[in-house]
């Protein structure tokens, strides 16, 4: 499986407008071409973050919306439009080594640098991280690895339904003696000072 991101930064005076905007691209690509887009705004970091995401079986699921979406002459009218509305974008395609599960109203990523010699080695460390701390928290959390831009990035991804619920989990996995064990063996795999965690609220 894998995962399309794009991560838009709106102008701050016009953040209501491009969320607005992002609204109806998402509802129109979901219901006019069968894709399982969603939207979510960061909390926390950059307000101005805006991040459109869907999963797909296969890459060639991907290109056929991508196709589809460039005929259709109204939503292509719309966004030469909305484009105004932001300053920068990113797109990045990353391959899904272990669902999140389904969508919750919140998500955690917690994204990082691989070591790029030992970077076989990292994927195998994730996913361990993924499995153990699934069992710790009693939800799936999710790995994903880019296969588009910085190809040493790597992501731990999961859901929760509020805030509390997300800091509760971040909770117990700090205070447990397995997980600061994967902190100590991370050092020779995971670029020192690269990871970094963001919240986003899902909207759509």
């Amino acid at each position: 499986m894998y995962m399309s991101s794009r991560v838009l930064h709106a102008d701050p005076a016009k953040l209501p407008d491009a969320m607005s905007f992002i609204g109806y691209v998402v509802d129109r690509l979901n219901t006019e071409h069968g894709a399982s887009f969603g939207y979510s705004v960061q909390i926390g970091n950059d307000p101005t973050a805006i991040g459109v995401t869907a999963p797909w079986e296969t890459l060639g699921a991907y290109q056929e919306m991508r196709a589809s979406m460039a005929g259709d002459q109204e939503l292509q009218s719309a966004i030469r439009v909305g484009s105004e509305l932001f300053t920068t974008a990113e797109d990045v395609i990353g391959q899904v080594l272990a669902p999140a599960g389904d969508r919750g109203a919140f998500a955690e990523t917690t994204g990082a640098l691989v070591h790029m010699p030992a970077a076989f080695e990292a994927i195998e460390f994730a996913l361990e991280v993924a499995e153990y701390a699934s069992g710790l928290m009693g939800r799936p959390i999710g790995v994903i690895t880019a296969m588009t831009g910085d190809l040493s990035r790597i992501m731990w991804l999961g859901y929760g339904s509020d805030l509390d619920d997300l800091a509760q989990a971040t909770a117990t996995a700090e205070a447990d003696a397995g997980s600061r064990e994967f902190y100590k063996r991370s050092a020779d795999l995971i670029v020192p000072g690269s990871a970094e965690r963001n919240l986003w609220q899902l909207l759509g």
